[in-house]
């Protein structure tokens, strides 16, 4: 892959200029999207089909090599709210694909949604009740099931319990995914997103969780969020799985910066495990720097 050092250029490929008049806060929901056009459809009719209606939808389209705006475009004439099409000038991963979207939205409140998640008809309205309902909430998140047939969905690791802080992350639990959460866009920055392709959401929540604002599960009867498994979402290719774990090596180096920043010394046993769990995996694949890179992360921190 060539490395691109500038920062991408945005491109405005369309924009509907639909008003809603409203006395309720704007939600923004951010899709990057990366072809997969079957699968995004039900993410964009998932969207439209939200009870909340101040709701705007942003599509940042991280260069795919499918032509996804008339597609978009088309499946948008049912939407009564703001809608806009982005595009990005070279493929740069989900991080930056949400930070542009963030540098791009009016929301009060945001969420980021994978483009093959389909969040449930009520999972605004539930969310924003509650983010209004207490001021010092930084997020709310979301119970999720996944599965690979409707008949078939269980609920994902302990997205129906309660967590009241997002620090401390590790160890880590599935309490969240990406989709499942609103934010509140006045405690969150744009900068926690960075230029990776795999981890880039556990950054930005933990960067985010820093500031050790509260946050609480969505109470409701039933889920608010549909995750689907599929051959597109596991990557059955070494060599792209090795470069995956290359961003998760990035990831890790930019938390334990935080932490030392941060004076955060109790987490550093639970990072140098991080370090050690991924030590097996690039000596099955014969990748020795990296490997001992990982041996030499662990002794420095045990």
């Amino acid at each position: 892959g060539k490395v691109s050092l500038n920062k991408p250029e945005k491109i405005l490929l369309s924009e509907s200029q639909k008003e809603i008049k409203s006395n309720e806060p704007l939600v923004s929901s951010i899709v990057p999207c990366y072809n997969r056009k079957e699968l995004l459809s039900n993410t964009i009719k998932s969207l439209i089909n939200q009870t909340y209606k101040n709701h705007e939808i942003i599509f940042v389209d991280d260069c795919s090599t499918e032509n996804l705006e008339p597609f978009i475009k088309n499946h948008l004439k049912q939407f009564n709210g703001r809608w806009k099409i982005l595009g990005v000038s070279y493929n740069s991963g989900p991080g930056i694909a949400r930070k542009i979207g963030m540098e791009n939205c009016n929301g009060e409140y945001i969420q980021f949604i994978d483009s093959d998640d389909e969040p449930m008809p009520n999972k605004i309205y539930e969310q924003v009740k509650l983010l209004e309902s207490n001021q010092k909430l930084l997020m709310t998140y979301a119970t999720t099931i996944i599965g690979k047939r409707k008949d078939k969905m269980a609920i994902l690791g302990k997205t129906n319990k309660e967590k009241h802080t997002i620090y401390p992350i590790f160890p880590y639990e599935v309490y969240w995914t990406t989709s499942s959460i609103l934010w509140r866009e006045s405690y969150i920055s744009k900068h926690s997103w960075f230029p990776l392709f795999g981890s880039e959401d556990l950054l930005f929540e933990f960067l985010n969780g820093l500031m050790d604002y509260p946050i609480a599960h969505t109470p409701s009867d039933k889920p608010l969020l549909k995750k689907w498994l599929h051959p597109k979402n596991i990557s059955n290719d070494i060599a792209s799985d090795y470069l995956y774990q290359m961003e998760i090596l990035k990831c890790y180096d930019i938390i334990l910066e935080k932490i030392n920043e941060q004076n955060l010394f109790s987490q550093k046993k639970i990072i140098a495990e991080l370090y050690k769990n991924k030590i097996m995996f690039f000596l099955v694949y014969r990748r020795y720097n990296e490997a001992n890179y990982c041996i030499q992360m662990y002794n420095k921190l045990t």
